[in-house]
């Protein structure tokens, strides 16, 4: 069963709270496909809680 996109966003700010992180890295943390990631990344990108510092993504603040 897969997961909602809420908690894969939650999964994910809990992760970056802690440091910034890689796409890969992301999806590695969380366990989820490469692709998955990034669209949630983007999607918490567009709703201005995270950025992306060059190859890094991490919380605004």
């Amino acid at each position: 069963m897969s997961r909602s996109k809420v908690e894969l966003k939650s999964n994910i700010i809990d992760g970056l709270e802690k440091m910034p992180m890689t796409t890969h890295g992301v999806s590695r943390f969380v366990n989820c496909h490469y692709n998955t990631a990034k669209n949630r990344l983007e999607e918490l990108k567009e709703d201005e809680v995270v950025e992306k510092d060059g190859d890094k993504w991490k919380m605004l603040k």
